[in-house]
This record gives structure tokens, sequence and C-alpha cells, in this order.
């Protein structure tokens, strides 16, 4: 079997907000001495250039954002509250723009992502842009890796999904712009019964959340506005997760419906 195509420079050579919405249903990996940790992108915010003032380019090119003026494909990360962010870099050419990937969905090395964050809840493994980091072993070092190559320690790999998504303003920003630029695959976990694992992942998907980690209170963010839904659905399969326990199904077929 051929391995998972790896997305290409052009894929994050368009408007970043196109890049956020692609990303989701793609596999983030990560590449350890011991081993792969892998996950299911379901989270991701895109941003701009010093039009955006909820953007790191806002306020002009300084020497810890100058790689958002760079190009495409590369991993930028900077810390906020002693929690390391993970995004990429993302604009047409000429422009200024990343995507801050905010969750993931684990597929594999959980085992390693549990001992990296230290807890057993997989639902709160890596479901915010700092828990995330700290599940894949990721810091600074990794700042201008780029994700478009097969020796690179982090990847972004092509991967056939079918969901739908929904869309939000930013979350904990200050000032936001006219539209929604958060993007999210509708429902994660949402066929589960059990009340406590939906109102967990309500917490974590729901723009009106209270803020529970440092590193989400950010001074230049608060709470946006209320979610603007914004549906589209890919073809081929989907994501099967168990809340409940470490494993997962991976992606398994999408039964087909009758219309």
């Amino acid at each position: 079997m051929a391995p998972p195509k790896l997305l290409p420079i052009g894929f994050y050579e368009r408007d970043p907000e196109l890049v956020a919405r692609d990303l989701l249903g793609k596999r983030l990996l990560r590449k350890t001495d011991g081993g792969s940790l892998v996950g299911i992108i379901v989270e991701a915010e895109a941003y701009y250039g010093r039009d955006d003032p909820a953007s790191r380019a806002y306020r002009g090119m300084k020497p810890y954002n100058r790689l958002m003026w760079s190009e495409p494909g590369k991993a930028f990360i900077y810390n906020v509250h002693n929690n390391w962010l993970f995004n990429v870099i993302a604009h047409e050419p000429g422009k200024v723009g990343g995507v801050l990937i905010r969750a993931i969905e684990p597929t594999e090395g959980v085992e390693t992502m549990k001992l990296n964050r230290g807890v057993g809840n997989l639902l709160r493994l890596t479901s915010g842009p700092g828990r995330l980091t700290k599940a894949l072993a990721i810091d600074k070092s990794l700042n201008g890796a780029p994700v478009t190559s097969r020796d690179s320690e982090i990847q972004i790999l092509d991967c056939f999904t079918e969901f739908e998504i929904e869309s939000s303003g930013r979350i904990g920003v200050r000032r936001d712009l006219d539209k929604p630029l958060r993007f999210y695959i509708k429902g994660i976990g949402s066929s589960q019964s059990d009340k406590h694992d939906l109102m967990e992942l309500r917490r974590y998907t729901s723009p009106d959340r209270k803020i529970e980690q440092p590193y989400e209170e950010d001074p230049l963010r608060t709470t946006s506005e209320k979610e603007q839904p914004l549906k589209r659905k890919k073809k081929g399969l989907c994501i099967k997760i168990h809340p409940k326990t470490s494993q997962t199904e991976g992606l398994l077929p999408q039964a087909k419906t009758k219309r």
C-alpha cells in the first residue's frame, strides 16, 4: 500500500479561510524517537495580516512573527502563557496569513499522548491548541519546519473523510473580522449517549464556553459571537470514536443512505 499523500505547498498557497476549512479531516503526523503520533484535524482557525486585529501579524513584522510573511507550508509556533500553539503558514502570493490548529482526534500513539499530557480522558487529550501541542510534543524547536516534506518531524497528510463543517467567530478574540473564521467538524462524539462526554465535547466546541486553560486566556482575545453554521460534506470515509476508551476505530467506511 502506498503511503498517505503529503499535502503539497500549493495547498497552502491560498486564502487562509479556504485552507482552514480544507485542513479539517486531514491527518497531522508527529514523528518522534518513540514512534508516530497521529490525529485527525477537527478544528482550525484562519488568520490574516495587518488588516486582521486578532492576528499575530496585526502590528507588523516582528522577530517572533516573521514566518507569517514566509513561504506557505511551514510550521509557525509561538508561546501563549507557557503553552505552545501550532500554526501552519498559509496565504496567497504576496500576502500574509496562517491557520491555527485548535484540536485533533487522536488515532495513533494515543498512550504516548496520554503520558505526554498526564491525563487519561480522551476527550481532554487534544481538545485545544495547548493540549494538542503537549500531547504531540510540539515546541519551538519545530518552528519553521516544513509540513510538506517526508523528512520533517511534523507533516500533514491527505485523508478522505465524510463530515459536515460548522463555523463561528474565532475563540477568545477581542476584535474579530466580520465573518466566521473558526471551522470544526460537526458532531464529533455526538453519537455517544454518555451525557458527561457530550457536555465535555460542547465545552470545547462552543465559542460561548468559559475559559478553563491559561493558553486560552490571551489578553488580545475574548469570547466571540454565537455559532454560524456552514455545512459541507466530503465523500469517502468517516471517523468512528470511542471517547470513553483510549481506542478509536480510525477511519471506517461510511454507510450509504437512500434518498
